[in-house]
């Protein structure tokens, strides 16, 4: 007799919605079509950080991330896995995403469509206008999870992983997109841009070897697909 292999034991409800989207409640939750859109996402995303939509949502789900920050959303792209990540978790598990500019001004800007989130991720979300290095000198709390992809400049980015330091531990997880950019993956860009470029200096991957050069209780790997995804970890 052949096995419905998405029938799984003690899932969380919201989880099995996802799978076979029986139960309504939580169906209206999650969105299943959402999943689906960042399932087609990761196969053949054009956008910049769509190939890691999974990713960053499973790295949510499977850690238990309750709080999670987001800097820099633009169109809010990259906040739907997080929300999604969120959402599956449950309980106390929210997403604070910080901008300069809200996505609905980004995207009327240039005239893209605005990504609308249902009252469940909304419920879960919440937008801070304000520079990221301000954000975080503000905070206190423990970080379980960060997701780093604002201005790319490497002074501003090492500022931002100095602060980081003293609010994540051993289980948090920073994830810091653009080390490969301008589509060098899979090698490291280390190219040098000038004052004023969104990339100036060496970029992300010039603040991430300073930053661990200082900072040598840190491990990272990177995903080398779609400018590079990296996942850095405080050790001890």
């Amino acid at each position: 007799m052949k096995k419905n292999l998405l029938k799984m034991k003690n899932l969380r409800p919201s989880t099995q919605a996802i799978l076979d989207g029986t139960n309504n409640a939580q169906k209206k939750d999650l969105n299943v079509s959402i999943y689906h859109q960042m399932v087609q996402k990761t196969l053949d995303g054009h956008g910049d950080t769509n190939q890691h939509s999974l990713t960053i949502s499973s790295l949510i789900i499977s850690n238990k991330c309750e709080n999670i920050i987001e800097l820099g959303v633009r169109f809010g792209d990259s906040t739907v896995p997080l929300l999604f990540g969120a959402t599956v978790v449950g309980g106390n598990s929210r997403v604070t995403s910080v901008d300069i500019e809200s996505p609905e001004e980004q995207a009327k800007r240039i005239g893209r469509p605005i990504i609308e989130f249902d009252d469940n991720f909304n419920s879960r979300w919440k937008f801070v206008k304000q520079d990221a290095i301000s954000f975080l000198k503000e905070q206190n709390s423990r970080i379980d999870f960060i997701f780093i992809d604002d201005w790319h400049g490497e002074n501003h980015v090492f500022e931002e992983l100095t602060i980081i330091d003293k609010l994540v531990d051993n289980t948090s997880l920073i994830l810091l997109h653009d080390t490969m950019y301008y589509g060098s993956h899979p090698h490291y860009n280390e190219t040098v841009m000038p004052e004023g470029h969104e990339f100036e200096g060496k970029g992300v991957y010039g603040a991430l070897t300073r930053f661990v050069e200082e900072y040598p209780n840190y491990e990272y790997c990177t995903i080398p697909i779609n400018h590079g995804l990296t996942i850095l970890r405080k050790v001890k």
